[in-house]
C-alpha cells in the first residue's frame, strides 16, 4: 500500500469519526430535550397521546410495529417508568455531550472514557433487548459499536502522534 492510499484511508477514518462525534453530540442534545419533555408529561397528556396515535395513525390501517410499540410504551407509562426514562436520558445525554466536547478539545483521557461508557451502554442495551427486543435499541447498539471502533482507531493514531512529539 503506498503512502497516498494509506493517508486517503486515514482521512476517511477521520471523517467518519468526526461525523460519528457530531451524531453523538446532536443525539445527546436531542436526549436532553427528550428528558425535559418526558419530565413535563402528566398522565392525562400521556393518555391523550396514546389516543391520538391510536385514532390518527393506527386508525388509518397502518399496522407499523414502531407505532404499535409507541402505543404499548405509552400505555405502560407510569410515574416510576417516567422517572427512570428521565434519569436515563439525562445521564446518557450529559455523559455523551461532555465526552464528545472533550474529544473535540483533544483530551486524550476522553477517548478511553468514550469507549468505556459506550461499552457500558451497549451492555445495558443488549440486556434490555434480551428482555424485550427493540429495533431502535438494535440500531443504537450497532451505531455505538461503530463509534467504538472509530474512537479506538483515532485514539491509537492520536496516542502515537502524541508520543512521537514527546520523543
Amino acid at each position: 500500500m503506498n503512502i497516498d492510499s494509506k493517508s486517503k484511508k486515514e482521512r476517511y477514518w477521520h471523517i467518519f469519526f468526526i461525523i460519528s462525534l457530531w451524531f453523538k453530540l446532536f443525539s445527546g442534545i436531542f436526549e436532553l430535550g427528550g428528558a425535559g419533555f418526558v419530565a413535563m408529561l402528566n398522565n392525562n397528556q400521556i393518555e391523550k397521546m396514546t389516543s391520538y396515535l391510536s385514532e390518527r395513525i393506527l386508525g388509518t390501517g397502518i399496522k407499523d410495529i414502531v407505532y404499535l410499540q409507541i402505543v404499548y410504551f405509552l400505555n405502560s407509562f407510569d410515574n416510576r417508568l417516567r422517572m427512570f426514562v428521565v434519569i436515563y436520558l439525562l445521564i446518557h445525554a450529559i455523559v455523551k455531550i461532555v465526552l464528545v466536547i472533550c474529544i473535540f478539545k483533544k483530551k486524550i483521557w476522553a477517548y478511553k472514557w468514550m469507549i468505556i461508557v459506550l461499552f457500558i451502554f451497549i451492555f445495558y442495551q443488549v440486556y434490555e433487548m434480551i428482555n424485550k427486543f427493540s429495533m431502535g435499541l438494535l440500531i443504537l447498539t450497532i451505531i455505538d459499536i461503530f463509534v467504538i471502533i472509530l474512537t479506538r482507531h483515532e485514539y491509537e493514531k492520536y496516542k502515537s502522534k502524541f508520543s512521537d512529539q514527546e520523543a
